[in-house]
């Protein structure tokens, strides 16, 4: 039965939006899983009581990404190879195929370093499937402020309605919901406080997207 609900959640949609970190990504924090990392691997000496600080501005276009670099001492050349450090969720391409055929549009919608994350959907090859990749440090808005799901729907030329978005935040869920997004919440486990169907893996999502017939693609 749940299936059957999942699959016609899946079908009522034009758009398909999708969350980098835990969503595109296995890293679900882009600061300790990935800029943390890097930053030791780099031996960069940072002031690490900022940090955090520090990549909120970035991350809300209040400090460009050459400005934190610069800040947290790493080189053009090792910025560069950051993006590197993403790597792909299981089962994420199959998605993205199938997706391609279902949906007039694949975004990625996320806070993060706009010009790390589009340089590691490169990386990856998910430019491929992904067309527009809506990013926090780029509209200076972070998710889950409820404005920033505006200016995303906005981005795309589509009304919140015909927006299905797969997060693995609540928040994120429940201000994008409030906007009419339809919600999907990536998680392993169940949680009864969250109001939001549950995707136990990209192959759930897969599968039902692949149970339904395909959308005709127009404008």
């Amino acid at each position: 039965m749940y299936k059957d609900f999942l699959d016609r959640v899946c079908h009522s949609y034009d758009f398909l939006a999708l969350d980098a970190m835990g969503v595109l990504f296995t890293q679900t924090d882009e600061v300790e899983q990935v800029l943390q990392e890097h930053l030791f691997a780099c031996e960069c000496e940072y002031d690490e009581s900022r940090l955090i600080l520090q990549y909120l501005s970035a991350t809300s276009g209040d400090l460009s990404e050459p400005e934190l670099c610069q800040t947290l001492g790493l080189t053009k050349t090792q910025a560069s190879s950051l993006p590197q450090r993403y790597t792909l969720m299981p089962q994420l391409i199959d998605l993205l195929e199938e997706a391609q055929n279902n949906y007039i549009g694949l975004s990625c919608m996320s806070n993060g370093i706009a010009s790390w994350l589009k340089a590691a959907g490169r990386h990856n090859h998910l430019d491929t499937y992904i067309e527009n990749w809506i990013i926090s440090s780029d509209i200076g808005i972070r998710k889950p402020a409820t404005s920033f799901f505006a200016k995303a729907a906005e981005q795309l030329g589509a009304a919140p309605q015909r927006i299905l978005l797969v997060d693995n935040r609540p928040a994120n869920l429940d201000a994008a919901h409030q906007l009419g997004f339809g919600t999907l919440w990536l998680s392993a486990t169940a949680n009864t406080d969250v109001a939001h169907p549950r995707l136990g893996s990209l192959e759930d999502l897969t599968d039902a997207i692949r149970s339904t017939a395909p959308l005709a693609v127009s404008a």
